[in-house]
């Protein structure tokens, strides 16, 4: 039996932004969840990159559920980051303070979103600034509960900008 992906939800920022973009009532009925984005934000008082986070069912910061493992790539260079009890990153996104008009990108998979498990989050972004910089981002992330997930909350803790995308899918 083939899988094959349906689009459940689509939300695109209007103007003057929007702190999150939340998908709510999320159907059962699929195994797997995931969602692409594109997206950038209204930010100025940090520098080129703004994180990505996501929280589950209302659930909001601190997540002690929630914990994750990060590797960035720069061309020039790696990190890595483990973090426990607060949210679950999936990515960056490009702020203001990049050149105009340029929108990081980034996609995470939810296994068995549905069960009875933990559920686990694959994550991998880019964000660059018009070729001076990139950095790509491998995440994987997990919510310790074995509670259904009906909804997600995904967000910066600034504002997205107008334009930016996001789009989940059920498999």
């Amino acid at each position: 039996m083939a899988n094959t992906m349906t689009k459940i939800a689509s939300y695109t920022v209007g103007s003057g932004g929007s702190v999150a973009a939340i998908f709510s009532s999320i159907p059962q009925t699929y195994t797997d969840l995931y969602v692409e984005y594109s997206a950038r934000t209204t930010n100025t008082d940090t520098g080129t990159s703004i994180q990505i986070v996501v929280y589950q069912n209302n659930v909001g910061y601190p997540d002690s559920t929630a914990s994750f493992t990060e590797l960035n790539g720069t061309g020039s260079g790696s990190a890595s980051l483990n973090l426990t009890g607060q949210y679950v990153r999936v990515g960056y996104c490009d702020t203001a303070n990049n050149t105009s008009n340029i929108f990081s990108n980034g996609s995470f998979y939810i296994a068995n979103y549905a069960g009875s498990n933990y559920k686990s989050v694959v994550a991998d972004s880019v964000f660059e600034q018009n070729g001076t910089a990139a950095v790509q981002s491998l995440i994987a992330g997990l919510w310790r509960t074995t509670s259904a997930i009906n909804s997600l909350n995904i967000q910066t803790g600034r504002t997205f900008a107008q334009y930016s995308t996001f789009t989940l899918y059920g498999i």
